[in-house]
């Protein structure tokens, strides 16, 4: 799965049980939604600083 493979039907539909069971916890909810909106922010913060360099690159 790490090497950007689909992981086989079966254990997707077992990470998919385990992620609900996960979202009724208010805490861990909050937890992923804050990690998600922090790789958000790092991807901004990648793009912006990539950018310019490929300009200065060309």
């Amino acid at each position: 799965m790490m090497a950007g493979e689909m992981p086989p039907r079966g254990e997707m539909e077992q990470l998919e049980k385990l992620f609900e069971v996960i979202n009724l916890n208010p805490s861990l909810r909050r937890l992923f939604e804050a990690e998600r909106r922090l790789g958000v922010i790092m991807e901004d913060i990648q793009r912006i600083v990539a950018e310019p360099l490929g300009e200065l690159m060309k």
